[in-house]
Formats: C-alpha cells, sequence, structure tokens
C-alpha cells in the first residue's frame, strides 16, 4: 500500500525521477562540496512541500527521486532545485564559482521519469471502490487525436469496436480540440 499524502483538496502519491549533469560534465562533485550540494537539495524540497526519497550524488551528476504535490509541474521542479541549487554552490564555493564563470552551474536539460506501479487493471477497480464510475463500462485511451487520424486502442481487445462508440469520441474530441465558432462579429 503506497503512503498517500494528503492536501486541502487532494490525496496523492506523486514520484519524479529526476537526473542532471554538471556544466560541461565537469566532476566537481567531491568530498565536501557533495555533501553540501546533497544538503541544499534536501533543504529545498523540504520548503516547497516536496520529500527527497533518494538522492545520490555522482561526481558529475544528480540523481533525485522526489514526492511532490501535485501543484507542482516536473519543470518547475527542476527550474526551481537547479537555479537556486546553482546559486547558493557557487556563493560558498569560490573554486565552483571560478570554473563556471558565466554563473551557469547546470547544464540546460535533465531527465524526468515517473516512478510507480500503477497497472491498466488497477485503475477500474480503484474507481470502482471509490464510487467514481461503473467497472463494467469501458476505458478508453486516445493514442493521437488529429484532423486526418484518429487512433483508439482498447484494453479490451477482444470486443469490437462499434462505430458509433468512435463517432461519439470523434465528436467529443472535436468539441474538444476546436473552439466553437462565433456567431456574431464584435
Amino acid at each position: 500500500m503506497p503512503d498517500y499524502r494528503k492536501g486541502a483538496h487532494t490525496v496523492y502519491d506523486i514520484h519524479y525521477h529526476f537526473v542532471w549533469v554538471t556544466k560541461y560534465r565537469y566532476q566537481v562533485w567531491r568530498g565536501e562540496t557533495a555533501e553540501r550540494a546533497r544538503e541544499i537539495i534536501r533543504q529545498m524540497c523540504v520548503s516547497r512541500e516536496m520529500t527527497s526519497l533518494k538522492g545520490p550524488v555522482s561526481v558529475d551528476h544528480v540523481h533525485l527521486r522526489v514526492s511532490c504535490p501535485p501543484s507542482l509541474s516536473p519543470a518547475q521542479i527542476a527550474h526551481y532545485i537547479k537555479g537556486i541549487s546553482s546559486r547558493k554552490l557557487q556563493d560558498e564555493f569560490p573554486l565552483l564559482k571560478k570554473r563556471y564563470w558565466g554563473q551557469h552551474l547546470w547544464a540546460r536539460g535533465y531527465l524526468c521519469g515517473t516512478v510507480g506501479a500503477v497497472t491498466q487493471e488497477q485503475i477500474p477497480s480503484a474507481s470502482a471502490e471509490g464510487g467514481l464510475v461503473n467497472s463494467s463500462a469501458p476505458i478508453w485511451s486516445v493514442i493521437s487525436a488529429r484532423t486526418s487520424r484518429l487512433f483508439i486502442a482498447s484494453p479490451q481487445m477482444n470486443q469490437p469496436v462499434r462505430s458509433l462508440q468512435i463517432q461519439v469520441l470523434v465528436h467529443l474530441l472535436r468539441l474538444s480540440l476546436y473552439p466553437p465558432p462565433r456567431l456574431f462579429r464584435t
């Protein structure tokens, strides 16, 4: 059973795995700098109500597994941690400030992956237990919706797809993809 965290109106269990590297892959994380980098990243996670689960600091990159509230996107998390940690580490260690004279400690990109073990079979049972949907209703996942092509996948591959169901899905997708036409000019 996962450890669910609670917010004002949410119950969540969101885990991300981040990896980012130093600029030019310089191997600067050794000894005191690596320990301080780990400490600063953990402090920043606590200040934003995130839980740092794992976070080994290698000589040229950092791994971070974090549990965060749903209000924070992965891009916001990476931007926040990389930006503030870069500034604080360069202020504390003059060697880093000299080596990264442009004040860019981290490389531009990062890797972000979700961590979890929710399968397609668990979704209908969890929804039915919570009273959200009827568990006998099929679950559809739209893989790609474009103006010319529509691919629909069903977890029950042995059931035939009815043309009426496809027409309803296409109609719903068109309503959500395109704004309604303006009837009156203003």
